[in-house]
């Protein structure tokens, strides 16, 4: 007991928060919140408000406001009837559809400061295909796609010369530019796995500058795996090319879906408005029990092997599940452990993290499709802390808190959760969340929330404060933790935890 409690003490030592109330604001009659934006690099916070007039429609975005962790309020637009919004990774500029009651209508405008775009119609970019689509692939200037020589959007790296389709999105002017040679020959060794579809690649935004093509050799064995960035200007220049390599001498490296790549419903797309519109996952259904063959998600390529993030210093973390037999991308497999590899920005591994052995016969190391195992990793202060797990039948993830400079353990750690009944009205609530709390099920949470809950002293302090049947949403940032808590009916309040 004594050593539990001073376990405790020298915890919340470690994990010191100053606490902040950002708002506290009531629902008023046809002008509530309808939804919320985080923005990591900035470390803002956006809420919508508006309304929303049935179930069978999406929410009518009326005003915009940000947030900053100071709890400086920002006016971005009002008198507005906008939805869906969807934020450049430079974090300046978004676009949003102008508000239909009728689905399948999806015409967009940028947004920026005081600029405004002209009127874009979805269905221009209906033929681009979604391995381009996964990332945000506009900045403050431009809208970006690849194409081939014809100018089609099919586009096979190995057989294809690749081109850029620019359009300016605050001026309507458009161009098609033939990027520098592209790196075929090392994505071919014959040492390499066959890939089991057309070789995978994803487009990215860096900033205003700069767009990268992520590509990834594995080796036959699954012990290796090299990630590429291949990095360009808007001329279509080649100006870097950085590799990164994961090896790991025990099991082997295995897939998980980590929003590497995109996922179909047995080959297909179960709504292609969420490829097509920045949801790289299907919601439409969570498919069979484990075990069943049959009507569940499969990975589009074999990008699912592993995925990174890049700190604010251009340092990136790679990141990935091994297991204890190698199989290919679809195959069901059994999780033994994880890995996060740091690399500056030069491509130099600086520490390795790989968690082995992980003895959970009954959750983790159960036979899965691993398009429904989850992976993710996250910054939150000087950490990273990395979840792989599933509410796909079984309900449960492990999590480990690793600092970011030298690569130790803070903390590793089993959560298992129910889940509240999905309903239509629950998912057009300001905070749809599903996940209740162990310590007490009166309160729904997501993912993050539930980590807090589980390892930070003082924010579980602060939700054990909170009143039965409210719902929060945890933001993990570079400096602290955005809380947001509403009853989904009458007030919601949003708070910051500052690091100290």
């Amino acid at each position: 007991m004594k050593k539990n409690i001073l376990f405790l003490l020298l915890l919340s030592m470690q994990i010191g928060h100053s606490q902040k109330l950002i708002l506290d604001e009531k629902y008023e009659k046809n002008d509530y919140p309808v939804g919320f934006n985080f923005l990591p690099k900035s470390n803002k916070l956006i809420i919508n408000r508006g309304q929303n007039y049935s179930l069978s429609t999406a929410d009518n975005i009326n005003s915009v406001y940000e947030y900053d962790s100071k709890g400086d309020k920002k006016t971005i637009l009002e008198n507005i009837n906008l939805m869906s919004p969807i934020y450049s990774d430079t974090e300046n500029t978004f676009n949003a559809a102008e508000y239909s009651k009728l689905r399948g209508k999806y015409q967009f405008k940028f947004y920026q400061e005081n600029n405004v775009s002209s009127l874009y119609d979805a269905k221009t970019f209906n033929s681009f295909s979604s391995d381009q689509i996964i990332g945000k692939n506009f900045n403050d200037k431009y809208l970006i796609y690849l194409s081939n020589e014809k100018g089609k959007a099919r586009l096979n790296l190995l057989e294809n010369d690749v081109y850029l389709e620019i359009y300016e999105i605050f001026t309507d002017k458009k161009k098609r530019i033939k990027i520098d040679n592209f790196n075929k020959e090392r994505l071919l060794k014959p040492d390499n796995i066959k890939y089991s579809e057309e070789l995978g690649f994803s487009l990215k935004i860096i900033d205003n500058d700069y767009f990268e093509i992520i590509t990834k050799s594995i080796s036959k064995d699954y012990k290796s795996t090299v990630l590429y960035r291949t990095i360009y200007n808007f001329e279509g220049k080649l100006i870097k090319d950085i590799s990164y390599q994961v090896s790991v001498k025990e099991d082997y490296l295995i897939y998980s879906n980590s929003d590497a790549t995109y996922t179909t419903l047995n080959g297909r797309y179960s709504n292609p408005d969420d490829i097509k519109f920045g949801n790289n996952y299907v919601p439409a259904t969570k498919g069979p029990a484990v075990g069943s063959d049959s009507n569940y998600l499969e990975f589009a390529n074999d990008l699912a092997i592993n995925n990174f993030i890049v700190d604010k210093d251009g340092n990136v973390y790679i990141y990935g599940l091994t297991g204890k037999k190698e199989k290919e991308v679809n195959d069901y497999n059994k999780t033994s452990g994880f890995y996060i590899f740091k690399y500056d920005k030069e491509g130099n591994k600086i520490w390795e993290y790989i968690k082995n052995n992980i003895d959970d016969p009954k959750h983790l190391n159960d036979d899965f499709p691993l398009s429904r195992l989850k992976s993710s990793l996250s910054i939150n202060g000087n950490n990273v802390i990395f979840t792989v797990g599933t509410d796909h039948v079984n309900e449960f993830f492990h999590y480990a808190v690793v600092n970011m400079n030298d690569g130790k353990l803070f903390k590793y750690g089993k959560v298992v959760f129910t889940e509240k009944g999905v309903t239509m009205a629950k998912f057009y609530s300001f905070i749809p969340e599903f996940y209740k709390l162990p310590s007490n099920k009166k309160i729904v949470t997501n993912k993050n929330g539930l980590i807090v809950a589980d390892y930070d002293v003082s924010i579980q302090n602060f939700i054990n404060k909170l009143n039965d049947n409210v719902n929060i949403d945890v933001q993990f940032s570079v400096d602290g933790t955005w809380l947001i808590e509403s009853d989904n009916e009458t007030y919601y309040k949003v708070y910051y935890f500052k690091k100290e």
